[in-house]
């Protein structure tokens, strides 16, 4: 900046010194020369004086670019000394006329330069303005017109005369000083400007928007005004030590503004040298770049979040792979030793128990994935009703306990109320499945020890625990294992049996029932997981599709119902057939859609349609529409393999009398026959 300004400044002060030499002159010989009485007086002087004198005056107008001009007003003669037609591009003693010389001025000041010389001649009103020029050959400049009124001895304005100048060189240093003033006032980034001390002598008017202080605040100040503590002494250290060696620094400042609030900025500041080299000011230009340095936090935020995902997935994949593979390996394995010739009926017994438990733990994950769904599809309904809570407690108690002392653990329950206080209103299944979740995860992650169920009661809620003495969970990983998919250690040589949905089931329900869940835990010692629920919660009458199907083992009092079993599956319609056999008097087979409505219209009689929904070529939703138009008393119980709400609120609305989910089981279909057919 310093050295762009420097000709103009020389020529700028060159400019001041010869026009003090001109002011110094101009009374002494410049009226002179336009007065003929005084020009008849100065053929007096003494002639080195004189040429002395002329020789100066032809200095001045050559450097200062100006003439003289004379404006008779009787007769309107105008008259140019020879430095006017020279800045004007025409021929020495050039006379113009009136208009003529009017007609120098740009169009935009011809009216202004009438109306000064009107004033002058009729006021005697002095002038000095700075006009555009039009010379000869068309080239446009800036001049200083300069006019005043001469008075004859009656006082009468008889002439106007004055100095035509030609300022454009100060005038385009004067517009760049004027662009370079206005880029630094409307720069959308901070400047100051300090002394060599950092004592602040500038600011712009966005350090101003920036911080909050006022101009008034700032000058005389150092930018420790806002220091926020949060930068490095050495950081301030380098800084010095740059500029003062007449380098540029740049760096970061974490600074404050005057509310107190905390921004960041990006600068650059750099010495201003005089002519000498001599450092005299600082320059600092910042940028505040608080929204860039949130958008950079978010970015590596979002990156860990992403590479977690990406290990929680790779983590979570192999879990389930691991979780399906195991129970299908027992499934068809043992399945296969079944076809082993000669057989004891003790390990038939034994192998049909592994298939069991095997197919079990696989519908425990699909329940598991089904239910997480529901939850985040906000299908879950609290149904609130009278609840023994020791009753739960001797249920989970009875449940778990061989599994529990299979692996050489210890259960142990605390009944803390007793039995006529144990009742409370809340939804029990929701609480019976927090516990279990519970129980499960202390037995996956424990080797030794025991494992504590209880409750207190805390005013109007009752606080739960379930106390291991397992592994532990490390306090980076304690919020973290009640999200869906997370286990406490989710690299794949560590990850435990199961999907990591349990802890994130129990949250949802502990939330759901108006408690909270939080876990007090310890790498090597153990974890003890606590919820609170309401004792009496409001109850929510709802009426809804979901069913609760009893599984106990019935009595049947229904034979010879005429049967049509609709599925694609070839497995799926013989264990249907098994079941429905002893007493049916006759069963119909339909692979899709289409068939089923044909058998039904040929069949009228039928009395019971189990029908599968995703089929081929017509599922069961549009079969049902179908035969509902033609036959509205068979009872069509829906066979699906979705456990959603709104799958089986579809089933229902397309006609369907009731659903089961599959995997069928034979006691769940009893029950659903006997609603319809029983006597």
């Amino acid at each position: 900046m310093t050295k762009l300004n420097e000709p103009n400044s020389l020529l700028l002060k060159e400019l001041q010194l010869l026009r003090r030499q001109y002011s110094a002159l101009k009374e002494s010989y410049i009226k002179q020369l336009l007065n003929r009485n005084i020009i008849q007086e100065s053929s007096q002087l003494n002639e080195e004086r004189l040429k002395e004198t002329n020789s100066l005056l032809r200095l001045v107008n050559e450097k200062t670019k100006i003439g003289g001009w004379a404006f008779i007003i009787k007769n309107k003669e105008v008259y140019w000394s020879n430095s006017v037609t020279d800045i004007l591009e025409l021929p020495r003693g050039y006379k113009p006329s009136f208009d003529e010389a009017i007609g120098v001025y740009a169009p935009e000041w011809k009216d202004k330069i009438k109306e000064a010389l009107t004033m002058c001649e009729q006021e005697g009103i002095s002038f000095d303005e700075q006009m555009e020029i039009i010379t000869a050959t068309g080239k446009r400049f800036w001049a200083r017109v300069i006019g005043e009124a001469i008075r004859d001895d009656q006082g009468k304005i008889y002439k106007i005369h004055g100095a035509f100048q030609d300022i454009s060189e100060s005038k385009f240093s004067e517009w760049q000083v004027k662009k370079l003033s206005m880029a630094v006032e409307q720069s959308p980034v901070s400047i100051f400007i300090t002394d060599i001390a950092g004592n602040i002598e500038y600011v712009n008017p966005k350090v101003i928007e920036v911080t909050g202080y006022s101009l008034e605040e700032l000058i005389g100040k150092t930018p420790n005004i806002f220091s926020a503590g949060l930068t490095p002494k050495r950081v301030y250290d380098k800084l010095w030590k740059t500029i003062s060696s007449g380098k540029e620094w740049r760096g970061e400042f974490h600074n404050k503004k005057k509310n107190g609030e905390f921004y960041w900025e990006l600068a650059s500041i750099s010495p201003i040298l005089n002519e000498k080299g001599v450092i005299t000011h600082y320059l600092a230009i910042k940028e505040d770049i608080t929204v860039h340095k949130e958008m950079v936090k978010d970015l590596i935020i979002a990156k860990v979040r992403a590479e977690e995902s990406d290990r929680l997935k790779s983590a979570f994949l192999a879990n389930m792979s691991h979780e399906i593979r195991t129970p299908m390996n027992g499934i068809i394995g043992f399945s296969d030793l079944l076809k082993t010739p000669n057989l004891s009926g003790e390990k038939q017994q034994k192998y049909i128990d592994i298939i069991i438990k095997s197919g079990d733990r696989m519908l425990n994950i699909i329940d598991d994935i089904v239910d997480i769904s529901k939850i985040e599809s906000k299908m879950i309904e609290i149904q609130v009703k009278e609840t023994n809570i020791n009753e739960k407690i001797d249920h989970l108690y009875n449940f778990f306990r061989p599994q529990v002392e299979a692996k050489g653990l210890q259960l142990i329950i605390h009944k803390n109320l007793p039995e006529k206080e144990a009742t409370i209103k809340t939804d029990g299944e929701k609480v019976y499945a927090i516990i279990s979740n519970l129980i499960k995860n202390a037995i996956k992650y424990s080797e030794k020890g025991t494992i504590e169920v209880g409750y207190n009661r805390s005013g109007e809620c009752l606080e739960f625990y379930i106390k291991d003495t397992g592994m532990g969970i490390p306090k980076d990983r304690q919020k973290a294992i009640f999200e869906r998919f997370i286990q406490a250690d989710i690299s794949d040589k560590m990850a435990m049996q199961g999907a990591g949905l349990g802890l994130s089931i129990a949250k949802a329900y502990v939330e759901m029932l108006g408690g909270k869940i939080w876990v007090d835990s310890e790498v090597g010692k153990g974890s003890t997981f606590y919820f609170t629920i309401p004792c009496n919660q409001e109850t929510k009458e709802k009426n809804t599709n979901q069913r609760n199907i009893a599984f106990e083992k019935i009595d049947n009092n229904f034979e010879n119902i005429k049967i049509l079993i609709v599925d694609d599956d070839q497995s799926s319609e013989t264990l249907l057939s098994l079941i429905v056999e002893e007493f049916s008097s006759e069963i119909f087979i339909a692979r899709n859609g289409i068939e089923a409505v044909e058998i039904c219209r040929n069949n009228p009689d039928l009395d019971l349609i189990l029908m599968d929904i995703q089929m081929h070529e017509m599922n069961g939703y549009e079969a049902t529409q179908q035969i509902r138009q033609f036959n509205k008393d068979v009872v069509i119980i829906a066979q699906t393999a979705y456990g959603l709400l709104p799958d089986r609120e579809k089933t229902l609305n397309a006609g369907c009398n009731d659903y089961i989910a599959k995997p069928l089981k034979f006691d769940a279909l009893m029950v659903l026959i006997q609603k319809y057919f029983n006597t």
